[in-house]
């Protein structure tokens, strides 16, 4: 079999025999493929890269479409109608509208999006590689026609290697449709949440040195300055989270999000009035925003002023009264106000909207170990626990009521349990 140094030098020969023919781009850079890998968290195949590094894109005309060359507007024509090899231009602008999608996904898929476009042809169906890489660091190519789903893209070539080899040999018109079927994309696919997104982590660290990265990358995009500035929020370091937040308003002071970061960093140095203001300018800048509705009555709640809170939930409300969020948020703040029995039934209602959200399942628990009805908070613990089995703060509170109740033998085990966890 040929190695891809050996593939790459035929390709340059049949460039250099037929340039009016053979459209291939100047070699993408390290610094190009690096930042594409760290940016999606995604592994190029190996072959494919040195591909990129010595021509960045191309396709070659074959015999049956070089008349249309010569007619106006001919070279166009002949890419839609071509076996076109993607570059790292097309390969981002494609794996992102794919992943924003979860293409062929399940909607509740999780973590980084394992499709990567390659190439696009003739019928203007896409060819993908796979992420994790299998043996050597590579992928199989795939068909990936677009009525199909990955249990029916057959494989069509062992590598990236074989693909090109085959595409320079044959003057670019092979077969992208697999012949059979014995192998498919689905059997190399990894499990939902296999890897998370930089940006999606668990890991603030990885977070906050992510959009650090990207300011560097892109200076003038102030989404990466408000999401950085709300990583260190979360990390609690306000004075330098309020810093970067001011640097996006700087950037743009018309951008409404950054005031709705910048209220929930002022929130955290306890400045709930001044809180208030920021949010007050987000919502004169979106007028149709729930969310910063949500978070004024928040904050409204918090200095104590109630009617103002209720006012904007329930205006929340009328305009989404299926949005699950608003009742937990409402059910929270009713919570903290001990009108446990309100509480209860927004976050109940919440539930009702969105059966699986352990979010607001653990805010019942909560309640129902606070108004000491414990079997109740025990049974929603039970459920937290069958949806999501490494929930530790669950398994606490399920503890503490099986010991309220004399159940200690149940109390024991969970204690073991949050132990292992720990």
């Amino acid at each position: 079999m040929e190695t891809m140094e050996e593939v790459l030098n035929r390709l340059e020969v049949k460039i250099n025999a037929d340039p009016e023919h053979c459209f291939f781009n100047n070699p993408a850079s390290e610094d190009e493929l690096n930042n594409i890998e760290y940016m999606y968290n995604i592994e190029l195949p190996k072959s494919y890269k040195q591909f990129l590094l010595k021509y960045n894109g191309g396709f070659i005309c074959n015999e049956a479409l070089k008349k249309i060359m010569l007619e106006p507007g001919g070279k166009e024509t002949v890419i839609w109608n071509s076996l076109v090899l993607y570059g790292t231009a097309e390969l981002e602008k494609h794996y992102e509208d794919l992943s924003d999608k979860n293409w062929k996904l399940d909607r509740n898929w999780k973590g980084v999006y394992p499709f990567i476009p390659l190439a696009s042809t003739s019928i203007n169906e896409l060819l993908i590689f796979v992420n994790p890489l299998v043996k050597d660091n590579e992928s199989p190519v795939f068909d990936a026609f677009h009525e199909d789903f990955p249990t029916g893209w057959g494989l069509l070539y062992d590598s990236f290697t074989e693909f090109l080899s085959a595409y320079t040999r044959f003057d670019g018109m092979i077969s992208t449709i697999a012949s059979d079927c014995l192998q498919t994309a689905d059997d190399f696919m990894p499990e939902s949440n296999w890897k998370s997104t930089h940006q999606n982590s668990d890991d603030l660290i990885e977070v906050k040195e992510y959009y650090i990265w990207m300011i560097e990358k892109f200076p003038d995009e102030v989404e990466n300055y408000c999401e950085l500035a709300d990583t260190l929020n979360q990390m609690g370091n306000y004075n330098e989270a309020l810093q970067t937040i001011e640097s996006a308003l700087e950037k743009d002071p018309r951008y409404s999000w950054v005031y709705y970061y910048k209220s929930k960093i002022l929130d955290n140095l306890k400045q709930t009035e001044a809180a208030i203001d920021s949010i007050n300018q987000a919502i004169n800048l979106n007028k149709n925003s729930v969310m910063f509705k949500i978070k004024r009555a928040e904050f409204h709640a918090k200095s104590g002023n109630y009617k103002a809170a209720e006012n904007d939930f329930a205006e929340a409300l009328s305009e989404n009264p299926d949005d699950a969020y608003i009742y937990y948020s409402r059910g929270k703040t009713y919570f903290e106000r001990k009108l446990f029995q309100d509480a209860l039934a927004d976050l109940q209602k919440a539930v009702e909207i969105e059966p699986g959200s352990t979010l607001y399942l653990f805010q019942i628990a909560i309640i129902q170990q606070e108004i000491k009805d414990y079997k109740a908070a025990i049974e929603y613990c039970n459920k937290i626990i069958d949806l999501e089995p490494d929930f530790i703060n669950a398994f606490m509170i399920r503890e503490n009521c099986y010991r309220k109740l004399g159940e200690f033998a149940e109390a024991d085990a969970d204690c073991n349990k949050i132990n292992a966890l720990l």
